[in-house]
């Protein structure tokens, strides 16, 4: 029987990979860019995504499709770390496939 610590761990991984699957920049090359550059770009996107939702719809009329919410609650919620964690996991699975 699984404790409930690894369930949510698993939880959380299938979260994170979801994320990077979702959200990750495609031009960010990974083996260049480490914590620092991916905060940079967590950071300019944050901004870009913000300013563009108050441009088109209103600071004061905001309504978010599901895929738009979740979108937001990522650039939220995760850090720089967690991303490179993420893109980690990744890593893992292709070198043992």
């Amino acid at each position: 029987m699984k404790s409930c610590s690894s369930i949510n761990f698993s939880n959380f991984q299938a979260k994170s990979m979801l994320e990077y699957m979702l959200w990750w920049p495609d031009d960010l090359n990974l083996a260049q860019t480490r914590e620092q550059g991916l905060q940079h770009w967590l950071d300019l996107e944050r901004a870009s995504v913000l300013n563009n939702l108050i441009r088109t719809r209103g600071l004061w009329n905001i309504e978010l499709n599901i895929f738009e919410e979740y979108h937001l609650l990522f650039l939220v919620q995760t850090c720089a770390k967690m991303m490179l964690e993420s893109s980690l996991m990744f890593k893992t699975d292709d070198s043992t496939a």
